[in-house]
Protein backbone atom coordinates (compact mmCIF):
# COMPACT_ATOMS: atom_id res chain seq x y z
CA UNK A 1 0.00 0.00 0.00
CA UNK A 2 1.24 3.46 -0.87
CA UNK A 3 1.90 6.11 1.40
CA UNK A 4 -1.17 8.30 2.47
CA UNK A 5 -0.65 11.49 1.63
CA UNK A 6 -2.88 15.12 1.74
CA UNK A 7 -3.96 18.92 1.05
CA UNK A 8 -3.85 20.05 5.09
CA UNK A 9 -5.08 23.44 3.54
CA UNK A 10 -5.14 24.78 -0.03
CA UNK A 11 -5.45 29.08 -0.80
CA UNK A 12 -5.79 30.75 -3.92
CA UNK A 13 -3.69 33.80 -3.12
CA UNK A 14 -4.09 35.52 -6.88
CA UNK A 15 -5.73 34.83 -9.80
CA UNK A 16 -5.31 36.44 -13.08
CA UNK A 17 -7.73 36.47 -15.66
CA UNK A 18 -6.49 35.84 -19.24
CA UNK A 19 -4.78 38.53 -20.73
CA UNK A 20 -4.11 40.04 -17.70
CA UNK A 21 -0.26 38.21 -16.74
CA UNK A 22 2.98 37.14 -17.56
CA UNK A 23 3.04 33.45 -17.39
CA UNK A 24 3.97 31.60 -19.86
CA UNK A 25 4.52 27.81 -20.03
CA UNK A 26 7.72 26.09 -20.30
CA UNK A 27 9.45 26.37 -23.87
CA UNK A 28 11.75 24.04 -23.88
CA UNK A 29 10.35 20.49 -23.65
CA UNK A 30 11.35 17.65 -20.76
CA UNK A 31 13.97 15.17 -21.42
CA UNK A 32 13.43 11.59 -21.58
CA UNK A 33 14.24 10.75 -17.82
CA UNK A 34 11.92 14.00 -17.08
CA UNK A 35 8.84 12.44 -18.59
CA UNK A 36 9.24 9.25 -17.54
CA UNK A 37 9.26 9.93 -14.31
CA UNK A 38 6.52 11.78 -14.57
CA UNK A 39 4.99 9.35 -16.27
CA UNK A 40 5.61 6.65 -13.47
CA UNK A 41 4.02 9.27 -10.76
CA UNK A 42 0.83 9.22 -12.63
CA UNK A 43 0.97 5.80 -12.96
CA UNK A 44 1.18 4.89 -9.31
CA UNK A 45 -1.11 8.04 -8.61
CA UNK A 46 -4.21 6.39 -10.78
CA UNK A 47 -2.97 2.88 -9.48
CA UNK A 48 -3.35 4.18 -5.79
CA UNK A 49 -6.80 5.56 -6.95
CA UNK A 50 -8.16 2.47 -8.19
CA UNK A 51 -6.10 -0.03 -5.43
CA UNK A 52 -8.80 -1.98 -3.54
CA UNK A 53 -10.00 -0.98 -0.35
CA UNK A 54 -9.43 -2.29 3.24
CA UNK A 55 -12.16 -4.30 4.53
CA UNK A 56 -13.34 -3.72 7.93
CA UNK A 57 -11.63 -6.89 9.45
CA UNK A 58 -8.45 -6.13 7.20
CA UNK A 59 -8.29 -2.80 8.65
CA UNK A 60 -8.60 -3.96 12.01
CA UNK A 61 -6.36 -6.43 11.80
CA UNK A 62 -3.84 -4.17 10.17
CA UNK A 63 -4.33 -1.58 12.63
CA UNK A 64 -3.50 -4.30 15.30
CA UNK A 65 -0.53 -5.42 13.57
CA UNK A 66 1.07 -1.84 13.55
CA UNK A 67 0.09 -1.74 17.51
CA UNK A 68 1.50 -4.58 18.44
CA UNK A 69 4.72 -3.47 16.17
CA UNK A 70 4.92 -0.50 18.11
CA UNK A 71 4.56 -1.66 21.57
CA UNK A 72 7.53 -4.14 21.09
CA UNK A 73 9.66 -1.10 19.58
CA UNK A 74 8.53 0.41 22.72
CA UNK A 75 9.49 -2.31 25.15
CA UNK A 76 12.89 -2.71 23.04
CA UNK A 77 13.32 0.65 23.94
CA UNK A 78 13.30 0.22 27.23
CA UNK A 79 14.90 -2.31 27.62
CA UNK A 80 17.50 -0.67 25.69
CA UNK A 81 17.84 1.90 27.98
CA UNK A 82 17.77 -0.21 30.82
CA UNK A 83 21.41 -1.29 30.08
CA UNK A 84 22.68 2.45 30.11
CA UNK A 85 23.93 3.48 33.60
CA UNK A 86 24.49 7.49 34.34
CA UNK A 87 27.38 7.60 36.62
CA UNK A 88 29.18 11.14 37.46
CA UNK A 89 32.33 11.36 36.82
CA UNK A 90 34.79 11.76 39.86
CA UNK A 91 36.36 15.51 40.28
CA UNK A 92 39.75 15.81 40.15
CA UNK A 93 41.73 19.04 42.37
CA UNK A 94 44.02 20.52 40.33
CA UNK A 95 46.67 23.05 41.34
CA UNK A 96 46.12 26.32 39.21
CA UNK A 97 49.51 26.35 38.47
CA UNK A 98 49.44 22.75 36.69
CA UNK A 99 46.49 24.44 34.73
CA UNK A 100 47.46 24.12 30.53
CA UNK A 101 45.52 24.34 27.52
CA UNK A 102 46.41 22.00 25.02
CA UNK A 103 45.46 21.68 21.32
CA UNK A 104 44.45 24.62 18.57
CA UNK A 105 41.82 26.07 17.73
CA UNK A 106 41.99 26.12 13.90
CA UNK A 107 39.98 27.77 11.97
CA UNK A 108 36.19 28.92 12.58
CA UNK A 109 33.68 26.82 10.49
CA UNK A 110 32.30 28.17 7.49
CA UNK A 111 29.34 29.52 7.24
CA UNK A 112 26.52 27.03 6.01
CA UNK A 113 26.12 27.09 2.25
CA UNK A 114 22.93 26.14 0.66
CA UNK A 115 22.65 23.73 -2.34
CA UNK A 116 21.55 25.22 -5.77
CA UNK A 117 20.60 21.96 -6.93
CA UNK A 118 17.49 22.09 -8.97
CA UNK A 119 17.69 26.01 -9.27
CA UNK A 120 17.99 25.42 -12.94
CA UNK A 121 14.77 23.60 -13.22
CA UNK A 122 12.52 27.22 -13.19
CA UNK A 123 13.25 28.76 -15.90
CA UNK A 124 13.57 33.02 -15.44
CA UNK A 125 10.21 34.99 -15.86
CA UNK A 126 9.77 36.15 -19.47
CA UNK A 127 10.70 39.88 -20.04
CA UNK A 128 7.11 42.02 -20.40
CA UNK A 129 7.84 43.01 -23.42
CA UNK A 130 8.15 38.90 -24.92
CA UNK A 131 5.06 38.36 -26.73
CA UNK A 132 2.85 35.52 -25.72
CA UNK A 133 2.55 32.27 -27.69
CA UNK A 134 -1.37 32.67 -27.76
CA UNK A 135 -3.13 34.55 -30.55
CA UNK A 136 -6.29 35.36 -28.46
CA UNK A 137 -5.90 36.46 -24.61
CA UNK A 138 -4.80 32.93 -23.68
CA UNK A 139 -5.28 31.01 -20.53
CA UNK A 140 -6.32 32.55 -16.87
CA UNK A 141 -3.71 32.00 -14.34
CA UNK A 142 -3.23 31.74 -10.49
CA UNK A 143 -0.97 31.75 -7.41
CA UNK A 144 -2.15 28.83 -5.01
CA UNK A 145 -0.65 28.04 -1.33
CA UNK A 146 -0.83 24.48 -0.57
CA UNK A 147 0.18 22.62 2.90
CA UNK A 148 0.50 18.89 2.09
CA UNK A 149 1.84 15.89 3.58
CA UNK A 150 5.04 14.06 3.50
CA UNK A 151 5.45 12.92 0.26
CA UNK A 152 2.81 14.77 -1.73
CA UNK A 153 3.77 15.69 -5.50
CA UNK A 154 2.45 19.22 -6.34
CA UNK A 155 3.28 18.28 -9.83
CA UNK A 156 0.25 16.13 -9.63
CA UNK A 157 -2.01 18.72 -7.94
CA UNK A 158 -1.18 20.75 -11.10
CA UNK A 159 -2.02 18.26 -13.49
CA UNK A 160 -5.02 17.50 -12.00
CA UNK A 161 -5.90 21.42 -12.24
CA UNK A 162 -5.03 21.15 -15.99
CA UNK A 163 -7.11 17.71 -16.53
CA UNK A 164 -10.23 19.22 -15.33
Amino acid sequence: MGVEVEVLDIELVEYYEPGKHNHRWPTEEASASERNLAEQVWSIKKSQETAKKLTPEEKEADDQAIAAHESFKKSFDERQDDLIRDSPKPSRQRNSKDAMMSGALGALPQAATHSNKGSNLVQPAPDENTPPPWKDEGPPAAKIRLTVTSGYYIRSFCHDLDAH
